[in-house]
C-alpha cells in the first residue's frame, strides 16, 4: 500500500470518528418535562414546563389519572420549549408526544389533587 493510499485512509477514517458523534448532537429529543408543584389542593395551578431539540410537532394531551378512556383532552402545535399554567381539578395525567419525522417521544407527569378535610 502507498503512502498516498494510507494516509488518505488515514484521513477518511478520522473524518468518520469525528462526524459520527455530530449526528448525536442533533438528534431530536424531551430534554425536560416537568410538571410543578406534583401535589396541589383544589383550585390550584400547575405549571407544566418543557424543553425538545431538533422537534417539529409538539402536543400535551391530558385525562383524568383513574379514568383515561375516552377523556383525554389535547392542545397542539406548543413551541419547542415553553410553559403552560394548567389548573386541574382531579388527579390528572399530562403526556407530551413530539414528533421529528424520524420517530416520536413522549414524556408524562402525573398531578395529584389533595381535598382540604
Amino acid at each position: 500500500m502507498s503512502h498516498d493510499v494510507l494516509f488518505n485512509r488515514r484521513i477518511f477514517l478520522a473524518a468518520i470518528a469525528v462526524a459520527a458523534p455530530l449526528t448525536y448532537a442533533n438528534e431530536a429529543k424531551i430534554v425536560s418535562f416537568t410538571a410543578t408543584p406534583r401535589r396541589v389542593h383544589h383550585g390550584e395551578t400547575v405549571t407544566l414546563k418543557w424543553v425538545t431539540t431538533g422537534m417539529r410537532k409538539l402536543t400535551l394531551d391530558w385525562a383524568p389519572a383513574a379514568n383515561t378512556r375516552n377523556n383525554w383532552r389535547h392542545r397542539t402545535d406548543l413551541p419547542g420549549e415553553g410553559s403552560l399554567t394548567m389548573t386541574p381539578e382531579i388527579d390528572t395525567i399530562y403526556v407530551l408526544t413530539c414528533e421529528d419525522g424520524a420517530g416520536s417521544a413522549c414524556a408524562s407527569a402525573t398531578v395529584r389533587v389533595e381535598t382540604i378535610p
